[in-house]
């Protein structure tokens, strides 16, 4: 929910973008895929998403890891999704993925770390 709370609260402004949190994307009569959270600029004109969004989030648990990792993954870098985000909420980490004419590619990691403050 964070997720889509903080990317709402960027796109105030964006009248044609939004973000949906556990939307199906119908991929292709065979295939539907239920991502945590996407991001898209297509209208909707179904409940559910017909054409590949910019962002897909997912969040990351031991009962999910492989199929997001590799089987959505895998769908995802096919169907030319822009970005695909694997959040680790356990790790306090997030790796993201940028699609290119090679498939997907690590952007990189962002991991969230703390400050510790000693007070007197």
């Amino acid at each position: 929910m964070q997720i889509s709370f903080q990317l709402n609260k960027q796109l105030e402004n964006c009248p044609q973008c939004v973000v949906l949190g556990e939307v199906d994307y119908k991929v292709n009569e065979d295939t539907v895929v239920r991502p945590d959270a996407v991001f898209t600029c297509e209208k909707l004109d179904k409940p559910y998403l017909t054409i590949a969004p910019e962002i897909i989030f997912e969040i990351i648990s031991p009962s999910n890891a492989r199929r997001d990792e590799k089987f959505k993954f895998e769908i995802y870098e096919k169907e030319k999704v822009k970005y695909y985000v694997l959040v680790y909420p356990e790790d306090k980490k997030a790796k993201v993925y940028k699609n290119s004419k090679n498939g997907f590619e690590k952007e990189g990691d962002i991991v969230k770390t703390y400050e510790f403050n000693e007070t007197k």
